[in-house]
C-alpha cells in the first residue's frame, strides 16, 4: 500500500512539473498580449461606477494586467530557467554564448591505479571508510572557509568523495547574496578552485536574483508579501479574464483559427508560422500545447458544422 502511495504522489509531482512549466511558457506570451491590446485599444477616462458591467471588467481587467505585467513576465521568464524542458534549451543557449554560472571544480586530477576485478570490488567499502574519517575534520574545514572569505551563517559542507576536494559553499540567497564556493583539498584544505558571486558577469547575477526574488527569499518578508500580492492579484485577473471571454465567446459555429490564419497576407503568414516553430523548439511543451489547442479548435468546428448539417 505504502508503495502504491508513493508511485500516485510521484506520478502527480511528475505532472506538475509539466503542468508548471506549460503555466511559465504561456505566462509571458499573454502579459505581452494583453499589454499590446491595451497600450492600442481605447483608454479614455470614464466613470468607473457609471459604465456597462462588461465594460466595467474589461478596465478592471486591463488595469490589474498592466499593473502587474513586469512582474508576471519576470515570473515566467525565471520559472522557465529551471522547467525541465525549456530550461535545457536555456542552459544550451547560455552555454552558446557564454552566460553559464561559474562553478567549481572538485577533481584533484589523481589518476587511479588499474587493479584487478576483486580490487575494483573491494574499492567500494574503503571509500565509506574513508568518508567516516573526513567527518572528523569538519571543523577543519569550517575554519579554512572562514579563512578564505566565507563569512556567511548559512554554510554548505559536502563530504569529498575519493578523487574530490572538498565542497563548501555559502547559500544566503537574500540581499546582499552570499552564494560563493569553494574547493577544498582532503589533506592540506587548500583551496583548488572557488567561484566568487562577486565576478559573476550581469547575466548570472541576474538570473540568480530573479529566481531568488520568484521563490520569495530575495528581500525576506517584504518579498514574500509582495508575491503573495501578486498572486491574489492574478487570480483576480485570471477571473474576470474569463467572465470577459463568456461573455464575448464565439458562436458555436464560428470558424476556427485556421481560417483566421488563412485569410492573412502571405508575409504574415510565414512570420507567424516561424515564429510558432520558433517559440515551439525554444519551449517544448508550449509547442505540443498550442499544436494541441489548434486540432482541438478544428475538431470543435467540424463538430459544429456536421450539427448543422444533420439538422
Amino acid at each position: 500500500m505504502p508503495s502504491i502511495t508513493c508511485t500516485g504522489i510521484f506520478f502527480w509531482v511528475k505532472r506538475g512539473v509539466f503542468y508548471s512549466e506549460l503555466a511559465a511558457s504561456w505566462l509571458w506570451i499573454i502579459a505581452l498580449g494583453g499589454v499590446f491590446l491595451w497600450a492600442t485599444g481605447p483608454r479614455r477616462k470614464r466613470n468607473l461606477a457609471a459604465m456597462p458591467p462588461v465594460q466595467r471588467m474589461r478596465w478592471i481587467h486591463g488595469s490589474i494586467g498592466v499593473s502587474l505585467s513586469v512582474v508576471l513576465i519576470l515570473v515566467s521568464i525565471t520559472g522557465l530557467t529551471w522547467s525541465k524542458m525549456g530550461g535545457a534549451r536555456i542552459d544550451a543557449a547560455r552555454t552558446a554564448i557564454g552566460w553559464t554560472t561559474p562553478s567549481v571544480s572538485l577533481d584533484l586530477d589523481r589518476t587511479a591505479a588499474t587493479g584487478s576485478g576483486h580490487e575494483a570490488h573491494m574499492a567500494e567499502p574503503v571509500s565509506h571508510a574513508i568518508r567516516e574519517d573526513r567527518v572528523d575534520q569538519l571543523d577543519a574545514v569550517l575554519m579554512a572557509s572562514r579563512q578564505a572569505g566565507l563569512d556567511s551563517p548559512m554554510i554548505e559542507i559536502r563530504l569529498p568523495k575519493p578523487g574530490e576536494a572538498w565542497m563548501v559553499r555559502e547559500y544566503d540567497r537574500s540581499w546582499p547574496t552570499q552564494v560563493d564556493t569553494i574547493a577544498l583539498s582532503p589533506d592540506a584544505l587548500q583551496i583548488t578552485s572557488r567561484a566568487d558571486f562577486a565576478e559573476f558577469t550581469l547575466i548570472p547575477k541576474l538570473i540568480r536574483w530573479g529566481i531568488d526574488a520568484h521563490m520569495g527569499v530575495l528581500f525576506g518578508v517584504v518579498n514574500q508579501l509582495l508575491m503573495a500580492v501578486v498572486a491574489g492579484a492574478t487570480m483576480i485577473l485570471i477571473v474576470y479574464g474569463y467572465r470577459i471571454w463568456w461573455t464575448k465567446r464565439p458562436a458555436a459555429g464560428a470558424q476556427p483559427l485556421s481560417e483566421a490564419f488563412n485569410a492573412m497576407s502571405a508575409g504574415a503568414r510565414l512570420v507567424w508560422l516561424m515564429l510558432a516553430i520558433l517559440l515551439g523548439w525554444a519551449m517544448p511543451v508550449f509547442g505540443i500545447s498550442i499544436l494541441g489547442f489548434v486540432l482541438a479548435d478544428m475538431l470543435r468546428w467540424r463538430l459544429s458544422q456536421r450539427r448543422t448539417s444533420i439538422s
